[in-house]
C-alpha cells in the first residue's frame, strides 16, 4: 500500500527499532513527511512501535545496568551472523531478532544459531523472535 513494498517496510521498522525509544517516533515522522510511508503505513508503524513495550522479551531493556548492542556481528570461522538486538543484563544475554511477515522455520534455526554461538562464551543465553 502506498508504494512501499514488504522488504522496505521491514527494513524501515528494523531501523526505527534500533533507535532509543524516545527517538523512534521522530524517525517515523521523518518517513511520513518524506513520503516514504503513507498515512496508513504511518499509523500501522506507530501501532507496532507502541506495542513493543508490551513484549516480555524486551523487559530487560528497562533494567538498570543493561547493555544494549544493536546489529553486532558474531563471527564463526568464515561466517558472520548479525542479530538485531543483544541485551546484556545481570550475567544474562537476551537475543532479539525482529521479523516481518509470516513465521518461518528458518527464523527459528537462525535464532538457535545465534544462541549456540553466544552460549560458547556466555553461560546464560536466551533468545526470542519478535514478529512485527
Amino acid at each position: 500500500e502506498g508504494g512501499t513494498d514488504a522488504r522496505k517496510w521491514g527494513t524501515a521498522l528494523h531501523r526505527l527499532l534500533q533507535y532509543p525509544k524516545e527517538l523512534r517516533h521522530q524517525g517515523l515522522q521523518r518517513l511520513y513527511r518524506s513520503g516514504e510511508f503513507s498515512e496508513h503505513l504511518h499509523k500501522k508503524a506507530t501501532a507496532v512501535l507502541e506495542n513493543m513495550d508490551a513484549k516480555g522479551a524486551l523487559q530487560s531493556l528497562k533494567k538498570k545496568g543493561s547493555v544494549i548492542y544493536t546489529e553486532r556481528s558474531i563471527l564463526n570461522g568464515s561466517d558472520t551472523f548479525r542479530p538485531d538486538l543483544i541485551i546484556e543484563s545481570e550475567q544474562k544475554l537476551m537475543i532479539i531478532d525482529y521479523k516481518t511477515g509470516t513465521p518461518k522455520e528458518k527464523d527459528e534455526i537462525q535464532l538457535k544459531e545465534y544462541i549456540n554461538l553466544l552460549s560458547a562464551i556466555f553461560s546464560d543465553v536466551d533468545g526470542e523472535l519478535l514478529y512485527i
